[in-house]
């Protein structure tokens, strides 16, 4: 008979419970307690399990999806979590109208069924980011014995993704998108994203408060309504062609950017910045590109990678690396030039 015990600490559940004369308590990770009950089972089963060598018990598919999004709160963004949220339950549709339920029931040929469908209806590189996420809550299946394998991992490559293939400004898109900015409400904005390498959500809810003048900083925080993409958050230097923006504004306070008085709302900047782009006929240009602009224009510029890398959120310069391809021949050569024994 298991007698687990569950308790709440720092909002989320904890159990406790003994087994063969040993205590064992921990955090469920969840602030839910149907979660929380279903997870410290598990931990109890698992103890069992492993003693008697009984099989793998039956989980819903719909069961582990919230369990897995809740441990992935503090981890991920609320955009993050968002699409992560819904491309788990478009997953789950699918495996419910293929009668599947429970997590042993997704086997690889249904894998391949659903793979492609989603390459009829989506990019190469969207299903492998897709199937990704999918990967990535299977292996956490398999990390608590849930599952015995990460069928994931069993699917053939998708072809047909290109590589290396970011789409950056050119000084003279720069120029034309600048000039043309000057009519709207986020030609500010714009140059900002130039300078900074900030990702969109990060530039709409910039705030005054946290540029500061003096030591020529920008700090990118997180904030209530806010989380970075990471959640971590980081100190950016404040390049000398925004200094005279944000100078004039230092007695402010609150948003750095508005529409008509109010914050900026992110869809609607996203499409006003897109037709915009579609006027200038610039074809694969949006918000997103003054990032890559950014990162390519650091790494043209030759500086150094784990700087860019830093400044522009990566977690790792293996991410950063990927831009390294648009750096001119002539700066390698230059490079390699700089060697005199």
């Amino acid at each position: 008979y298991m007698n687990i015990k569950l308790y709440k600490r720092n909002k989320r559940w904890h159990y406790h419970f003994c087994f063969r004369g040993k205590q064992y308590r921990g955090s469920t990770h969840t602030e839910t307690k149907e979660l929380a009950k279903l997870y410290a089972d598990k931990i109890y089963n698992d103890f069992y399990l492993n003693k008697h060598h009984i099989k793998y018990t039956n989980t819903l598919i719909a069961d582990f999806i919230q369990f897995h999004l809740n441990t992935q709160e503090n981890n991920l963004s609320q955009m993050w979590l968002y699409i992560k949220s819904k491309i788990l339950n478009k997953f789950l549709t699918f495996a419910k109208e293929h009668n599947i339920e429970f997590l042993h029931e997704i086997r690889l040929d249904i894998l391949e069924k659903y793979k492609s469908l989603l390459l009829k209806e989506n990019k190469p590189k969207t299903v492998k980011n897709i199937l990704g996420t999918i990967h990535t809550m299977l292996k956490h299946a398999v990390k608590l014995n849930y599952i015995k394998d990460n069928p994931v991992s069993q699917l053939d490559s998708i072809r047909g993704i290109q590589k290396n293939k970011q789409r950056y400004l050119s000084q003279n898109e720069i120029n034309t998108i600048l000039k043309a900015s000057n009519e709207y409400y986020f030609k500010d904005l714009i140059l900002v994203g130039l300078y900074t390498g900030m990702r969109r959500g990060e530039l709409v809810n910039l705030c005054f408060e946290d540029v500061d003048i003096n030591k020529k900083l920008i700090y990118v925080k997180n904030k209530d309504n806010f989380t970075t993409k990471s959640r971590k958050e980081r100190v950016l230097p404040l390049h000398q062609k925004l200094y005279e923006f944000f100078s004039i504004n230092k007695n402010k306070k609150g948003y750095c950017f508005l529409n008509n008085g109010n914050q900026i709302n992110l869809k609607t900047l996203t499409l006003n910045f897109k037709k915009l782009c579609l006027k200038l006929d610039m074809r694969n240009v949006s918000l997103h590109t003054l990032k890559h602009t950014f990162v390519s224009w650091c790494l043209i510029e030759n500086i150094s990678i784990f700087k860019v890398a830093k400044w522009a959120g990566h977690s790792t310069t293996h991410i950063t690396e990927l831009y390294s391809h648009l750096c001119p021949e002539e700066n390698i050569q230059r490079d390699i030039d700089r060697l005199n024994f």
